[in-house]
Protein backbone atom coordinates (compact mmCIF):
# COMPACT_ATOMS: atom_id res chain seq x y z
CA UNK A 1 0.00 0.00 0.00
CA UNK A 2 1.45 3.65 -0.92
CA UNK A 3 2.18 5.60 2.22
CA UNK A 4 1.49 9.43 1.92
CA UNK A 5 4.01 11.65 3.71
CA UNK A 6 2.66 14.67 4.55
CA UNK A 7 4.19 17.79 5.21
CA UNK A 8 1.62 19.44 7.95
CA UNK A 9 3.09 23.31 7.51
CA UNK A 10 2.79 23.17 3.81
CA UNK A 11 -0.58 21.89 4.39
CA UNK A 12 -1.64 24.23 6.59
CA UNK A 13 -0.04 27.24 4.09
CA UNK A 14 -2.30 25.67 1.37
CA UNK A 15 -5.38 25.88 3.15
CA UNK A 16 -4.52 29.28 4.10
CA UNK A 17 -4.18 30.01 0.45
CA UNK A 18 -7.06 28.28 -0.25
CA UNK A 19 -9.34 30.43 1.77
CA UNK A 20 -7.81 33.61 1.02
CA UNK A 21 -8.13 32.62 -2.64
CA UNK A 22 -11.82 31.48 -2.69
CA UNK A 23 -13.03 32.86 0.99
CA UNK A 24 -11.59 36.72 0.78
CA UNK A 25 -13.23 37.40 -2.78
CA UNK A 26 -16.64 37.67 -1.51
CA UNK A 27 -18.23 40.53 -0.86
CA UNK A 28 -21.12 38.70 1.30
CA UNK A 29 -19.28 35.51 3.10
CA UNK A 30 -21.73 34.45 4.88
CA UNK A 31 -24.46 33.85 1.96
CA UNK A 32 -21.38 32.25 -0.73
CA UNK A 33 -19.64 30.09 2.66
CA UNK A 34 -21.27 27.05 1.48
CA UNK A 35 -19.93 27.15 -2.37
CA UNK A 36 -16.48 28.59 -1.16
CA UNK A 37 -16.24 25.94 1.53
CA UNK A 38 -16.92 23.46 -1.62
CA UNK A 39 -13.96 24.78 -4.12
CA UNK A 40 -11.69 24.85 -0.84
CA UNK A 41 -12.24 21.55 -0.06
CA UNK A 42 -11.72 20.48 -4.08
CA UNK A 43 -8.63 22.28 -3.86
CA UNK A 44 -6.92 20.76 -0.93
CA UNK A 45 -7.90 17.77 -2.17
CA UNK A 46 -5.37 18.08 -5.31
CA UNK A 47 -3.03 19.09 -2.80
CA UNK A 48 -3.16 16.40 -0.53
CA UNK A 49 -4.53 13.21 -1.15
CA UNK A 50 -5.25 12.22 2.78
CA UNK A 51 -7.50 15.56 3.19
CA UNK A 52 -10.83 14.81 4.65
CA UNK A 53 -13.05 15.69 1.08
CA UNK A 54 -16.12 13.47 0.83
CA UNK A 55 -18.74 15.55 2.22
CA UNK A 56 -22.14 13.37 1.24
CA UNK A 57 -24.39 16.12 2.30
CA UNK A 58 -25.10 19.31 4.77
CA UNK A 59 -25.82 18.54 7.93
CA UNK A 60 -29.83 19.51 8.94
CA UNK A 61 -29.84 22.22 11.48
CA UNK A 62 -31.82 21.16 14.93
CA UNK A 63 -34.34 24.17 13.65
CA UNK A 64 -35.04 21.77 10.23
CA UNK A 65 -34.70 18.61 11.93
CA UNK A 66 -37.57 20.09 14.20
CA UNK A 67 -39.54 21.47 11.45
CA UNK A 68 -39.90 17.93 9.72
CA UNK A 69 -40.77 16.39 12.70
CA UNK A 70 -43.97 18.77 13.40
CA UNK A 71 -44.87 19.56 10.09
CA UNK A 72 -44.18 18.67 6.78
CA UNK A 73 -46.06 20.73 3.65
CA UNK A 74 -47.53 18.83 0.82
CA UNK A 75 -50.04 19.51 -2.03
CA UNK A 76 -53.63 17.69 -1.65
CA UNK A 77 -55.21 16.66 -4.81
CA UNK A 78 -58.96 16.08 -4.33
CA UNK A 79 -59.76 12.67 -6.21
CA UNK A 80 -63.50 11.62 -6.99
CA UNK A 81 -61.58 8.54 -8.12
CA UNK A 82 -60.22 7.19 -5.15
CA UNK A 83 -62.07 5.89 -2.13
CA UNK A 84 -60.06 6.83 0.66
CA UNK A 85 -57.43 10.03 1.75
CA UNK A 86 -54.39 8.54 1.15
CA UNK A 87 -51.18 10.00 1.68
CA UNK A 88 -47.39 8.75 0.97
CA UNK A 89 -44.69 7.87 4.14
CA UNK A 90 -42.84 10.94 2.98
CA UNK A 91 -45.90 13.18 3.70
CA UNK A 92 -46.13 12.94 7.15
CA UNK A 93 -44.79 14.31 10.18
CA UNK A 94 -41.57 12.09 11.84
CA UNK A 95 -43.26 12.02 14.92
CA UNK A 96 -46.73 10.64 13.47
CA UNK A 97 -46.76 7.14 13.40
CA UNK A 98 -49.17 5.26 11.65
CA UNK A 99 -51.24 3.07 13.37
CA UNK A 100 -52.33 -0.41 12.75
CA UNK A 101 -55.61 -2.58 13.81
CA UNK A 102 -54.99 -5.03 16.59
CA UNK A 103 -54.45 -7.94 14.64
CA UNK A 104 -51.87 -6.15 12.22
CA UNK A 105 -53.52 -6.82 8.85
CA UNK A 106 -53.46 -4.25 6.68
CA UNK A 107 -55.64 -4.75 3.40
CA UNK A 108 -53.89 -3.19 0.65
CA UNK A 109 -54.90 -0.83 -2.16
CA UNK A 110 -55.26 -1.11 -6.47
CA UNK A 111 -54.15 1.38 -8.45
CA UNK A 112 -55.86 2.28 -11.71
CA UNK A 113 -53.51 0.16 -13.71
CA UNK A 114 -54.62 -2.88 -11.99
CA UNK A 115 -51.47 -2.59 -9.20
CA UNK A 116 -50.98 -3.27 -5.56
CA UNK A 117 -50.23 -0.14 -3.73
CA UNK A 118 -48.86 -1.16 0.02
CA UNK A 119 -51.24 0.15 3.26
CA UNK A 120 -48.88 1.11 6.02
CA UNK A 121 -52.11 1.89 8.48
CA UNK A 122 -53.95 5.28 9.41
CA UNK A 123 -52.66 8.87 10.38
CA UNK A 124 -54.98 11.48 12.66
CA UNK A 125 -53.55 14.91 11.32
CA UNK A 126 -54.04 18.90 11.56
CA UNK A 127 -54.17 20.50 8.17
CA UNK A 128 -53.88 24.03 8.28
CA UNK A 129 -54.91 25.36 4.58
CA UNK A 130 -53.64 28.40 3.48
CA UNK A 131 -56.07 30.57 4.25
CA UNK A 132 -54.52 29.86 7.89
CA UNK A 133 -58.29 27.72 8.61
CA UNK A 134 -57.51 24.41 10.43
CA UNK A 135 -58.85 20.99 9.70
CA UNK A 136 -58.54 17.31 11.23
CA UNK A 137 -57.99 14.85 8.56
CA UNK A 138 -57.50 10.92 8.44
CA UNK A 139 -55.61 9.50 5.82
CA UNK A 140 -53.98 6.11 4.71
CA UNK A 141 -50.47 6.13 4.61
CA UNK A 142 -49.54 4.20 1.29
CA UNK A 143 -46.97 4.13 -1.54
CA UNK A 144 -48.52 6.95 -3.84
CA UNK A 145 -46.87 9.58 -5.70
CA UNK A 146 -49.25 12.35 -4.36
CA UNK A 147 -51.39 12.71 -1.57
CA UNK A 148 -55.23 12.62 -2.22
CA UNK A 149 -58.37 13.58 -0.74
CA UNK A 150 -61.25 11.15 -1.81
CA UNK A 151 -64.13 13.04 -2.67
CA UNK A 152 -66.58 10.50 -1.66
CA UNK A 153 -64.92 10.13 1.74
CA UNK A 154 -65.22 13.85 2.42
CA UNK A 155 -69.36 13.60 1.25
CA UNK A 156 -69.29 10.72 4.31
CA UNK A 157 -68.22 13.57 6.58
CA UNK A 158 -71.86 15.35 6.24
CA UNK A 159 -69.92 17.73 3.30
CA UNK A 160 -70.33 18.52 -0.36
CA UNK A 161 -67.94 19.01 -3.00
CA UNK A 162 -68.41 21.47 -5.77
CA UNK A 163 -65.94 21.06 -8.67
CA UNK A 164 -65.88 24.63 -11.00
CA UNK A 165 -63.19 25.20 -14.14
CA UNK A 166 -60.39 26.67 -11.55
CA UNK A 167 -61.47 24.94 -8.13
CA UNK A 168 -62.86 22.86 -6.22
CA UNK A 169 -64.61 23.70 -2.55
CA UNK A 170 -66.00 21.90 -0.15
CA UNK A 171 -69.36 23.07 2.14
CA UNK A 172 -71.22 21.97 4.62
CA UNK A 173 -73.50 19.18 3.11
CA UNK A 174 -76.99 19.98 2.10
CA UNK A 175 -75.64 23.90 0.84
CA UNK A 176 -75.36 22.67 -2.88
CA UNK A 177 -78.06 19.24 -3.40
CA UNK A 178 -80.68 21.74 -2.15
CA UNK A 179 -80.36 23.52 -5.68
CA UNK A 180 -80.33 20.29 -8.05
CA UNK A 181 -83.65 20.24 -8.46
CA UNK A 182 -83.62 23.53 -9.94
CA UNK A 183 -81.03 22.74 -12.45
CA UNK A 184 -80.10 20.79 -15.45
CA UNK A 185 -78.35 18.07 -15.18
CA UNK A 186 -75.70 16.51 -18.05
CA UNK A 187 -74.79 13.76 -16.08
CA UNK A 188 -75.35 11.70 -13.12
CA UNK A 189 -73.05 8.89 -11.26
CA UNK A 190 -74.55 6.89 -8.43
CA UNK A 191 -72.21 5.92 -5.50
CA UNK A 192 -72.69 3.03 -3.35
CA UNK A 193 -71.82 1.13 -0.45
CA UNK A 194 -68.48 3.92 0.03
CA UNK A 195 -67.41 3.03 -3.61
CA UNK A 196 -66.54 5.41 -6.35
CA UNK A 197 -69.12 7.66 -8.35
CA UNK A 198 -70.12 5.32 -11.25
CA UNK A 199 -72.27 5.49 -14.03
CA UNK A 200 -73.38 2.66 -16.90
CA UNK A 201 -73.08 4.28 -20.59
CA UNK A 202 -72.73 3.03 -23.78
CA UNK A 203 -70.33 3.84 -26.58
CA UNK A 204 -70.57 4.85 -29.91
CA UNK A 205 -69.03 6.51 -32.39
CA UNK A 206 -70.33 10.11 -32.83
CA UNK A 207 -71.52 11.36 -36.38
CA UNK A 208 -69.57 13.73 -37.00
CA UNK A 209 -66.23 12.08 -36.09
CA UNK A 210 -64.93 11.27 -39.81
CA UNK A 211 -65.50 14.91 -40.32
CA UNK A 212 -62.71 15.77 -37.37
CA UNK A 213 -64.93 17.72 -35.86
CA UNK A 214 -63.84 17.79 -31.93
CA UNK A 215 -64.37 21.19 -30.43
CA UNK A 216 -67.12 19.98 -28.39
CA UNK A 217 -65.84 18.47 -25.29
CA UNK A 218 -68.41 18.54 -22.37
CA UNK A 219 -66.45 16.62 -19.86
CA UNK A 220 -63.10 14.26 -19.23
CA UNK A 221 -61.53 12.82 -15.86
CA UNK A 222 -59.36 15.16 -13.68
CA UNK A 223 -55.99 15.64 -14.95
CA UNK A 224 -56.62 13.64 -18.50
CA UNK A 225 -55.60 14.87 -22.09
CA UNK A 226 -57.46 17.45 -23.77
Amino acid sequence: MQQHHVDHDGARQDEEAAHEQYCCVSKTPRDHHAAHQDRKVRFMAQKDPEYPCCPLEWEESDEEILNLDDEVEVTVASDSGCICHVIGPDGIPRKVRPRVPEHGKLKNFVGAGGDGIKNHGKVDVKLIQEDGSEANSTFNVADVTRPLHSTGMTCDENKEVLYTKTEAVVVPGGALSRFLGAIKRIATYKRENGGLYLAKMKIRARPDHAKGNSAEKPFGRQGSAR
